[in-house]
């Protein structure tokens, strides 16, 4: 004959303000208040003789032993389980009765599943040989309830009596599910960069509740896992340095409490500058096409020739301390190495000079 022995704790994973906490969510587990709490068929009575280690009583049903009566027994709780639940610790104290002599056979045995509809047993205890008599053993399984996020669950305690002969008695006390669970800070939000350098870009982001530290990923081949670098913060900015001169990197960041971490934000990118190079002194060739009133002017860049645009601001004077800026006849700029100019006088001698300057900062030879 076979009969089934359900207990049943029904959960919904919710919401609960903290970060990262361990709770005992079953209410009553060793029965010290009767039923309180407990939903129970009427089959359901107290076995207080030997109960647990620790405990006043324990709680046996009339459908789990002697093999003579088809019986549903029915014992259920309806427990909330945080939204971040990580694992659940199932803790049990088991009293199996039995009249088995042969070790070898395969009889009355004790499953305990989890499931929404579709089941997974998660353990099971079998009463295998000579059980007469009484003897407590406490069981522990580590359930994984993630994939249960937001569902209504089914832990089920499933007694299943062969039609053998023999005759086995379970009891349970001290029901316990422990949770660990963690709640992660919001996502970041307003990434932002900001080019400071060839090899420097600063982010900024909105804090997020509750965090106390930001993982920050970057790469300079595209968004998403796996990411090249990595860097932290307990700010909302981080300089990145080191990075390498004109070159796209992209950013996403994550918030972190201590304990667990939040989804990545929407991935950004950025680009460093371009390598700034100051150029070296340009040399001056000998002029050409002299005229009453001009001549063409010409050089030769200078070492290092300069990053990543150079300009040259050449002037023409009758002062040999003639400069761009100052007692010049004429003068101009160009990214080229020549110039002409038609403003001079004859029978008069004149002074050319040359410098280079870079772009990015300024800087000339």
């Amino acid at each position: 004959m076979k009969k089934i022995l359900f207990i049943m704790l029904l959960f919904t994973l919710g919401t609960w303000n903290v970060f990262c906490q361990s709770s005992q969510v079953i209410q009553n587990g060793s029965f010290e208040s009767n039923f309180s709490n407990w939903t129970a068929t009427t089959n359901w009575h107290y076995f207080s003789t030997t109960p647990c280690v620790g405990s006043i009583r324990a709680l046996t049903s009339d459908a789990s032993g002697y093999g003579i009566n088809f019986l549903n027994d029915d014992l259920s709780q309806s427990i909330q389980i945080p939204t971040g639940a990580t694992t659940a610790t199932l803790s049990y104290c088991l009293n199996m009765m039995s009249d088995y002599a042969n070790p070898g056979s395969l009889g009355d045995t004790l499953y305990f599943l989890i499931g929404d509809g579709s089941w997974w047993s998660i353990d099971k205890r079998a009463a295998l040989s000579n059980n007469l008599g009484e003897y407590y053993t406490y069981t522990t399984t580590n359930i994984n309830l993630s994939q249960w996020a937001g569902q209504t669950v089914t832990f089920d305690i499933w007694a299943y009596t062969a039609n053998d002969g023999h005759w086995t008695k379970f009891s349970i006390d001290n029901v316990q599910l422990t949770i660990n669970y963690c709640i992660p800070p919001p996502i970041p939000t307003g990434l932002t960069a900001t080019t400071i350098s060839d090899t420097q870009i600063n982010l900024t982001w909105n804090p997020s509740a509750g965090a106390n530290n930001y993982l920050i990923y970057y790469d300079n081949d595209a968004c998403g896992s796996p990411w090249l670098y990595f860097a932290q913060s307990t700010t909302t900015s981080k300089a990145i340095t080191g990075l390498s001169p004109g070159t796209t990197y992209y950013f996403a960041i994550q918030a972190s409490n201590g304990s667990c971490v939040s989804n990545q934000c929407n991935c950004i990118s950025q680009s460093t500058s371009t390598s700034c190079i100051t150029p070296g002194t340009p040399t001056s060739n000998t002029p050409t096409g002299i005229s009453t009133n001009g001549a063409n002017f010409s050089w030769s860049a200078g070492s290092p020739v300069g990053s990543p645009t150079v300009t040259y601001f050449w002037s023409v004077g009758t002062n040999s301390s003639v400069t761009y800026e100052s007692g010049y006849t004429d003068r101009g700029t160009t990214i080229g190495t020549t110039a002409i100019t038609s403003l001079l006088n004859s029978n008069t001698t004149y002074y050319f000079r040359v410098k280079a300057c870079t772009s990015c900062d300024g800087t000339c030879s």
